[in-house]
């Protein structure tokens, strides 16, 4: 209800894009996770559902773009091995 009162409410979208992830919604999901990266660049949580949002959809460039993203947001090594470890993936499919 928050997101229809305020759909500027980036929290609100945030969670309603994981929600749509978690449920398979990957259409709905990546819109509104588009959203929140569009106003907050270094939403970290955002960049990084978005990344598996569209690997989830096939659509892997997309997904490796925002993999890298979400690497130089994150800036851990432990972190760049995980989203270097689903980028190599993708890359086998």
């Amino acid at each position: 209800s928050v997101a229809r009162k305020d759909s500027n409410n980036m929290k609100a979208q945030l969670m309603l894009g994981i929600g749509g992830f978690i449920s398979g919604q990957y259409e709905k999901a990546a819109a509104r996770l588009e959203k929140v990266v569009s106003r907050e660049p270094d939403n970290l949580e955002a960049v990084a559902f978005l990344a598996d949002t569209y690997s989830a959809m096939g659509k892997k460039e997309e997904a490796i773009r925002w993999y890298t993203v979400s690497k130089k947001l994150a800036n851990s090594p432990e972190y760049s091995k995980e989203a270097d470890e689903r980028i190599r993936k993708m890359s086998l499919e």
